[in-house]
């Protein structure tokens, strides 16, 4: 896992807050941020760039591998 995915606390799929990160595939090859409201924001490709998107539209196509907090309770 990434340095960020072993830093942090972590944190369950349904406790996400704004500002986690969300790891994805095993091992973790993809990071997103969560913004609330089931979206997230993440690099999506060179084609794509920066989007916004369904954490579940992703999750249909990639393994959830865990999330992490680092600011605030």
């Amino acid at each position: 896992m990434t340095v960020q995915g072993c830093s942090g606390t972590p944190v369950a799929r349904a406790d996400l807050k704004p500002g986690d990160l969300v790891f994805w595939y095993s091992p973790v090859g993809h990071v997103s941020m969560y913004i609330g409201n089931g979206q997230m924001v993440h690099a999506r490709g060179t084609a794509y760039g920066v989007v916004q998107q369904s954490l579940d539209e992703d999750a249909k196509n990639a393994y959830f591998a865990g999330a992490r907090r680092f600011v605030g309770p």
